[in-house]
């Protein structure tokens, strides 16, 4: 695959996904435990076996209380936490065949930055639950 600019890319949210608006970055980091198992006898290298695996999800960009998933996300840590939330990410749109990840959240913390020389601004860092999916539309 090319090269494509990030401006292309969709976020959703919700069991039927709806795309949240003023979102300017969008990370998906995925990570596995790897445990050390070397036993005194087993020389100078180690040995390693592969554990669980987990992800995270941040997002990031202006602050917009209008927009209805930007509020559903609020509510789901400040009214509702521990609810688990549905998403998707399109990083060439939502077009039949085009890429996506999705996969199932809990909301870990949300960030209201608001300063007198830049836009308003929110952040959210959510958790995995559940297996990151990566498939097509």
């Amino acid at each position: 695959m090319t090269a494509q600019p990030g401006y292309i890319a969709i976020v959703q949210f919700g069991a039927t996904p709806t795309t949240i608006t003023g979102i300017k970055t969008c990370d998906i980091k995925v990570g596995n435990d790897i445990y050390d198992i070397t036993a005194l006898a087993d020389g100078q290298w180690k040995k390693k076996l592969g554990g669980l695996a987990e992800y995270t999800l941040s997002i990031a960009g202006n602050l917009d209380m209008t927009d209805a998933e930007q509020s559903a996300l609020q509510a789901n840590i400040i009214t509702n936490p521990g609810t688990s939330i549905a998403w998707v990410v399109a990083p060439k749109g939502t077009s039949v065949g085009n890429p996506k990840y999705s996969g199932t959240v809990l909301i870990k913390d949300e960030n209201i930055k608001i300063d007198v020389k830049a836009e308003q601004q929110i952040s959210f860092s959510l958790e995995g639950t559940g297996a990151v999916v990566a498939g097509t539309f």
